[in-house]
This record gives C-alpha cells, structure tokens and sequence, in this order.
C-alpha cells in the first residue's frame, strides 16, 4: 500500500500535518492574541519544536535510506511530511499582521481597495477591503488584515475601487444556528486573511481606478453576461442560470436555497466540481479538431480565465487545476491518474495557503467528494447498480451519487446538521438535464449580447429546463422528511465513521476484484 501510494501517503501526510498545526496553533491565535508577546512566545516555541522534530526525523530518515529498507524509509518521509506540515502552517499564521487589535470596539476610519468581486445579497452587499491604513485614537496602522465590510446593496461598488469608510471595527461574530451548532466564522475568515469586521460603516467616499485590470475585465465581462441572461429569462430561472454556471446566486433567496439544500441538489448552484467539469469537458469537444498542442494551451488558458471570473474559490481552483491535469496528461502521454491529480492539487493549495484545508468547508466536502467518487464508484456499480440500465447514463449518475454521499455525509452531518434523504432521486431526475441547461443558458447569454431578440428562441429552452429543475426542488424539499436533522455531536464520530465507511469499501472493492478475477 505504502510503496503503491507513496506519493499519495506523504502529499496525505503534509496535509493532516498542516491540519493539525492549524487547528493548534488557530486556537493560540483566538485565545490569546489580546496579548501580543504570549501569542508571539507561543508561536516561537511551536515553531522551534517543530523545527526540532523535523531535523530528528530528517535525520532519522537519512539514516533508514542509508541501510536500505524501503518500506520505513517512505514511512519517515510520510512522518516528516506531517511535521513539516504542522511548521508551515505555524509560520503562516505567526505573520499573520495583527497590529490593528488594538483598534477592536472602536471607531476607526478605513482607506483602502476593494479587493475582490462584491458579493451581493438580497439587502447586502459584503465587500473585502484591502487596507492602505486604518486610522484611530491618533494613531494610523498601515500592517494589517483585511476588512469585510456589509454596506447597502446599491452603492455600485466594483473590484479595484479605492474606498474611505468610517465605523467601528469589530471581529467577526461566529453564527449560531437553531440547534445551536455554532459556525466560527472568525476562523472561516482567517483563510482569506479577513481578521476584521464593519457593519453599514459611513461610506467617506469610493474612487474607481483607471487602467487595464484582467480581473475587472473578467468580471465585467460576468456582470454582462447575467446582464443579457436577465433580459430574456425571469426570476428565480435567471438566478438559478447564473448559479449553475457562474455559481452567481443572488436572487435565489435563504428560502429557496434552503429547499436546494434538502433536495440535495446545492451543489448545482455553488459552482462545484461538477459544474466545471462539464465545462472543460465541452471545451475539449470544441478544440479538439484542433492540433493537440494548440488544444491543450487554449483549453488550459480558457479554464484558468473562467476560474478567475468566477471568483476562484477553493473549490473552483481545486477543480479547475486537476481539470488542467486531465487536459495536459495526452501531451505528457501519460495516463491521467486522478488520485494523484487531487493529491498534488491539495498539497499546492496547502502550501499555497495552508489554512485551505483546515478551515474551508467547502474544499473539504469537495475533496471529500471527489475522493468518494475515486474509491467507491466501482465498488458500489459492481455490488449495488450492476444491473441497471446504462441508458440515460443512469447507471453512473447512480453510482456517482451514492459514491458522493458516502463520502461527504458524516462531514455534512458534523458542519450543518442536514441529511438529505430523497437526494439520489432529485440526482437521478436533475442531473442528466444539466448539461443541456448549462449548454442553453450559455448560449442564451452570448447572443444576448448581440441582441436580445435573437436569443429568444434559446431562453425558451433554457427557461424549460430551469423551470423543470426549479419545479423538482420546490415539490421534493415539501415531501415529509425528506432531510433529516441531527443534533450536535462530538468530532470523534466523524474519525469512526470514516474508520468505518473505508473500511467496509475496502472489504468491497476486494470481494469486488476477487469476482472479476474468477469471471
């Protein structure tokens, strides 16, 4: 297993490493951070020690080589990993600017560029701001986190717009949910370096700044194509539109995304891997009468393109990487191997930023999703699904979902507390459309931007589709018990459930190989 996976084992190694040095040294972090020199002196001493354990093994490690024995000496390479895992994620964290504390519970003024695509919510809009200086008590700090700033929704705020508020700056607040699950959103945050908070702060004044931006322009070119989508499709169609291909959801509202949520089918409308996906599948097709050379270098640059104009979330980016792998591997003439495509997707993210896959849920579900579909899809088409139909691409849409499921549920049950009961069935009757919705409402929108009146035709298809979606999750999230609520329960249980689901697929894929090998 080791010397089978040993790539795979120490990428796993240096990012349950990172994990655990998050986890420790983010606590440091909240608990202490009001005293700046016990934070800095714990900090110090854990990177010491780390460093200190990492040169033993490393030195442990030269030795195993030195005699010989393989097996151990990929087990030392996989326990290095974990260290040198648990220092970088120390590191990061210890230079994390935090001088601006001791403004907290006060009234500041902020000056600096909104550094990322405004999100806009139904009576919000949350923009992060990027800070030149944050000025108070005569005092101005200029090496600090960012601010996520909640303003009224119609104040036509762009990226790279120079902006001077007012207010008092606060941490973020955690999110208690009904059941009493609380969300630590200050830590959720800290992954994007946001360490600060204002709340409807009196906007001084917003300057919008001149000169090329690929970024802006990407984002531009968004905005219009929702623009030219809203012009031949209603609400909530157009939303849903936007959703599934841009992971643009605005106008779906908490209602509606909650019955997204118990249909089981929220993944359509986050942007997920699914979706982008799909996307590089179609770009392939699109290049593939071209020399293979000149398809690689378009399909690769056109998904980098997209996953900036889209926000480049971790899961968009942990998707829009390996789907580059997949493309660049007939150049390479290499077989694409997706464990190892997701392994060293991880660890670039991790070094990259190695809060990602501590305190991201989203890269988590996604990760864990992907690594469902690698190690249970045969396992349960062989055992469960042999025997239907492959017509429709009923079989694998079966087989992926369940694979998915598996994987995903004890984390989903752990972070939000919902079970989706009815989702293999709102997966079977939604999925095979979305390729057809995406392809129209695609279409609908460039045309759309040439004339609205030639893109009638297409938005009467797309509107059919996203109709018959919409129709599907409003009638399955009213069937009784069609999600199931669990409370709060202690972490333990997800390690046991996982211990428990990889080893009963493991049994699995086993009687699985035995049965194809007699046959």
């Amino acid at each position: 297993m080791l010397k089978k996976y040993g790539v795979e084992c120490a990428g796993a190694g240096f990012i349950l490493g990172t994990v655990i040095g998050v986890l420790c040294y983010t606590d440091i972090f909240n608990t202490i951070s009001c005293n700046v020199n016990h934070f800095e002196l714990g900090c110090r001493n854990a990177l010491w020690w780390s460093f200190v354990l990492l040169c033993t093994l490393l030195g442990a490690g030269v030795s195993v080589f030195l005699i010989r024995a393989r097996s151990y000496s990929l087990l030392i390479i996989i326990f290095i990993c974990v260290v040198f895992g648990m220092f970088h994620s120390a590191q990061y964290i210890y230079f994390k600017p935090k001088d601006a504390d001791i403004f907290i519970g006060k009234k500041v003024t902020v000056r600096g560029f909104i550094s990322d695509k405004p999100d806009e919510r139904e009576n919000s809009v949350r923009l992060i701001i990027s800070p030149l200086f944050i000025r108070g008590q005569n005092r101005e700090i200029k090496n600090s986190g960012d601010v996520l700033v909640i303003a009224p929704r119609f104040g036509g705020y762009e990226y790279g717009d120079e902006i001077s508020l007012s207010g008092v700056l606060k941490k973020p607040e955690n999110i208690v949910s009904e059941d009493g699950r609380i969300f630590d959103y200050e830590k959720y945050l800290l992954k994007d370096n946001i360490l600060y908070q204002m709340v409807l702060p009196k906007i001084i004044g917003a300057t919008s700044t001149s000169g090329f931006s690929l970024k802006n322009s990407l984002y531009s070119i968004r905005e219009k194509f929702i623009n030219s989508l809203s012009s031949t499709i209603s609400e909530p169609e157009v939303s849903l539109a936007g959703g599934i291909l841009l992971g643009e959801k605005r106008s779906l509202g908490k209602d509606l995304q909650d019955d997204f949520r118990i249909a089981g089918l929220i993944h359509i409308v986050v942007l997920s891997g699914y979706n982008v996906s799909i996307i590089a599948m179609a770009l392939m097709f699109v290049l593939r009468k071209f020399s293979k050379k000149l398809s690689v270098i378009v399909g690769i640059f056109s998904i980098i393109l997209f996953a900036i104009m889209v926000g480049g979330g971790a899961t968009v980016i942990r998707s829009a990487v390996m789907a580059c792998f997949s493309v660049f591997s007939p150049v390479m003439k290499g077989k694409y191997d997706v464990l190892r495509a997701l392994t060293l997707t991880a660890v670039g993210m991790t070094i990259l930023n190695p809060l990602t896959p501590a305190l991201d849920t989203s890269f988590q579900l996604s990760f864990m999703a992907t690594l469902g579909l690698i190690f249970f899809s045969d396992p349960i088409r062989e055992i469960c699904f042999k025997k239907v139909t492959e017509k429709f691409g009923l079989r694998d849409i079966l087989t992926s979902t369940f694979a998915a499921q598996f994987s995903v549920s004890p984390l989903i049950l752990y972070t939000m507390g919902q079970f989706s009961v009815i989702a293999p069935i709102t997966n079977i009757l939604v999925l095979p459309t979305m390729p057809f919705a995406m392809f129209a409402t695609g279409v609908t929108g460039l045309i759309g931007l040439v004339s609205p009146l030639l893109a009638l035709p297409f938005s009467w298809m797309s509107y059919g589709v996203l109709h018959y979606v919409l129709v599907i999750v409003e009638n399955s999230a009213k069937i009784p018990f069609a999600s199931l609520h669990v409370p709060q329960f202690s972490f333990i249980w997800i390690l046991i459930s996982y211990a428990v689901i990889f080893t009963v697929m493991k049994f699995a894929t086993d009687y699985t190989n035995r049965h194809k090998s007699t046959n």
